[in-house]
């Protein structure tokens, strides 16, 4: 008897371990868990540096939460972040420094808190 695990039961025992199971198709993997298993194997080597690319797109406002979280832990452990997002009020949250680009063009660059506060930043971004 051949000890030998196919590629689909390994996957289907690999999702059972980690409770993704119930509920989902063959191919049904929820948009959320699939942003979050990413993000989750970047993180597992160790990086010094991590780039981002608008790692929010489709999550819910709970996983949403959970990256800012996530990226305050990565924060702490010394690893620098770039992220490429398109919901600036997540952005100014979470990042120390930003930079704003319109039409391929630089806005503005700094401190989050400056360039939140300036005033064409506000205007093109931030509606105000």
């Amino acid at each position: 008897m051949s000890m030998t695990v196919s590629a689909p039961q390994a996957t289907g025992n690999a999702l059972t371990i980690a409770g993704l199971s119930a509920g989902y198709g063959r191919f049904a993997v929820l948009h959320g868990v699939e942003q979050l298993t990413q993000l989750a194997a970047a993180v597992v080597a160790s990086p010094r540096t991590l780039i981002l690319d608008e790692p929010l797109a489709g999550l819910a406002p709970s996983e949403v939460e959970h990256v800012a979280t996530l990226l305050g832990q990565l924060r702490e452990a010394g690893v620098s972040v770039v992220l490429i997002e398109h919901q600036p009020r997540f952005v100014f949250d979470v990042c120390d420094e930003v930079t704003v680009l319109n039409a391929g063009k630089v806005v503005k660059s700094g401190p989050a808190a400056e360039v939140r506060a300036d005033e064409d930043v506000r205007r093109v971004y931030l509606g105000q």
